[in-house]
């Protein structure tokens, strides 16, 4: 009994991690042609390499909305060569800071 009941549970895992593979092909093909789906009761593990940190993200959402899984471990690397999607924004100029009455000694100073 323990056996067969291995066996159903070995073969859903390959079924779930199968179809995280499909969805995420129907999606886009080249897109995510060098992520893996493994599954394992209901909890699927992508691993692989995306071109971007949105393609990442949406691989995520795919696999998320598939029967069978009830959470994504995600282990994906992003290939930084080719990822426009978080440009550094540019950095703004801070202001130069005015001189504290402190610090030039006018808070000593008397007023009679």
């Amino acid at each position: 009994m323990v056996a067969l009941n291995s066996l159903y549970q070995s073969t859903h895992n390959y079924e779930t991690g199968a179809r995280v593979e499909v969805a995420l092909n129907a999606q886009h093909p080249s897109k995510f042609d060098g992520l893996h789906a493994t599954a394992f009761c209901g909890i699927v593990e992508l691993s692989g390499v995306v071109a971007s940190h949105d393609d990442k993200a949406q691989a995520i959402r795919v696999a998320r909305r598939v029967a069978g899984v009830s959470t994504v471990v995600e282990s994906v690397r992003v290939d930084g060569a080719h990822d426009h999607s978080r440009s550094l924004k540019p950095k703004i100029p801070r202001r130069p800071l005015m001189p504290s009455p402190v610090a030039s000694g006018d808070r000593f100073k008397n007023s009679d």
